[in-house]
């Protein structure tokens, strides 16, 4: 019950079913029930002291290390690539299929974890056509990385290679992350010294990359 509970943030209105067929089975209830026993009722954001600091390179960081992060610490491209590596993400999403199958058997589960790659079940765009499976990007670890601003702000295209090259790692000098890039600090005095690195899974055309990292 928890399992389903806590993978609702996959689910959205563009799915089918949606999350609006599950919150109201049983297993949805219990599953909150669970939830706020554990780890006391969901404090409202404007309340969350600890969510108003957040920023999506903290959460990655607090992901990896169970902690918020300090002055000085540093985010590295290569830990977020740790962190979601495809059999992580199918021991997690086995886990939760498996449960869906078990305690949601009347409803089709709008996810699926194949080859590396999570496709979520879409709603047809046209009233009659049946449901498509499109792959979810926003797993993988170079989409992660490059939604974090301070990370998109240094990224860009090699105009030879149509590679695109990012930053390797983004440091805490308080709560306002700064970026690592070409051997030197963003905006600080002080020198870290980690290089930009290519995002082997991201070859797109001159124009589409330039689209990609504008949009």
């Amino acid at each position: 019950m928890l399992t389903i509970y806590s993978a609702m943030s996959y689910l959205d209105a563009t799915l089918e079913p949606t999350y609006h067929d599950v919150e109201p089975t049983e297993v949805y209830r219990r599953g909150k029930e669970v939830r706020d026993a554990l780890y006391g009722p969901i404090v409202p954001t404007h309340l969350n002291e600890h969510l108003k600091r957040y920023t999506r390179a903290s959460g990655e960081f607090e992901l990896a290390f169970d902690r918020e992060p300090g002055i000085g610490d540093v985010l590295r491209y290569k830990t977020v690539v740790l962190m979601h590596r495809p059999d992580i993400y199918s021991s997690h999403f086995g886990a939760f299929l498996q449960a869906w199958q078990r305690q949601l058997p009347h409803l089709t589960c709008p996810l699926k974890f194949e080859d590396g790659r999570l496709l979520r079940r879409q709603k047809p765009e046209t009233q009659g056509m049946e449901a498509v499976w499109k792959e979810d990007v926003r797993i993988q670890p170079e989409n992660r990385w490059l939604r974090i601003p301070e990370v998109f702000a240094c990224t860009g295209v090699d105009p030879d290679s149509e590679t695109v090259l990012t930053i390797s790692g983004v440091v805490f000098p308080g709560w306002l992350t700064q970026s690592i890039s070409a051997g030197r600090l963003q905006r600080r005095s002080y020198s870290v010294k980690i290089s930009k690195l290519p995002l082997k899974n991201l070859h797109f055309s001159n124009m589409e990359s330039k689209h990609f990292l504008t949009s």
